[in-house]
């Protein structure tokens, strides 16, 4: 028993390491891929899509019931993303970008939940809140997909773009507005798109300068202690 008590924390340390891997992945390597490689990029895309989402599903090692409501989640978007790669169906791309958008909800609040679990701030914790980040990021591409769906008016400097190729141009926007660049390629023009945006970056800045910064501090202040610990003895 002993052995596995020891063993337990180990496999739980590095779990948000995975998932920060694979966002990261998504978001940076999947879209140039896609420019590099026209005819397979879409489809390391939607891998690297669906990668990202079973990576999230298995490293916050959830509740049973959470636990089968992302895979059931995950399912759908998979299902979804190729009736509509392979048939075309814009019904079938509105329901991928839905299920991911739930899905990737789910994850945030299960991953917020799993760095304010008691103990000590370590590493991996601060992995968390920047996966986190991410995930808001995504999510938020994810709802201007939705929007654009409903409303193909709802931004300026996306008119040429369709199907993946909408999807990074949404997603480049939605970290452009995360982070406040704001560099005015595309532009919200109706008042839903424009207040999706001013949430996000509202969330994007109150995020970074609470949640983050707090855990990096405190994660600064145990590791100093333990230091400090360490000479006095």
């Amino acid at each position: 028993m002993g052995n596995d008590a020891r063993k337990a924390p180990r496999r739980d340390r590095g779990n948000f390491l995975y998932l920060f891997t694979a966002l990261l992945v998504f978001t940076v390597v999947a879209p140039v891929m896609e420019v590099a490689l026209p005819t397979l990029g879409g489809l390391f895309a939607e891998v690297a899509l669906s990668l990202t989402l079973v990576i999230a599903l298995w490293s916050l090692r959830a509740a049973r019931p959470v636990f089968v409501a992302g895979l059931s989640l995950i399912a759908v978007n998979i299902l979804a993303t190729a009736i509509w790669m392979l048939a075309g169906r814009e019904g079938a791309g509105v329901l991928a970008h839905l299920s991911g958008l739930v899905f990737l909800v789910l994850a945030a609040v299960v991953a917020v939940r799993a760095i304010f679990l008691p103990g000590p701030v370590d590493l991996n914790k601060v992995t968390g809140s920047l996966c986190v980040y991410l995930l808001i990021g995504i999510a938020w591409a994810e709802l201007y997909q939705l929007l654009h769906a409903y409303d193909p008016g709802s931004f300026a400097g996306v008119a040429e773009q369709h199907g993946h190729a909408l999807s990074w141009r949404l997603l480049y926007f939605s970290f452009v507005t995360l982070t406040t660049l704001g560099y005015g390629d595309v532009l919200p023009l109706t008042i839903y798109a424009q207040t999706l945006t001013a949430t996000e970056t509202v969330i994007g800045q109150f995020y970074l300068a609470v949640l983050v910064a707090v855990l990096v501090s405190a994660y600064l202040s145990d590791a100093r202690g333990g230091t400090d610990a360490g000479a006095g003895d």
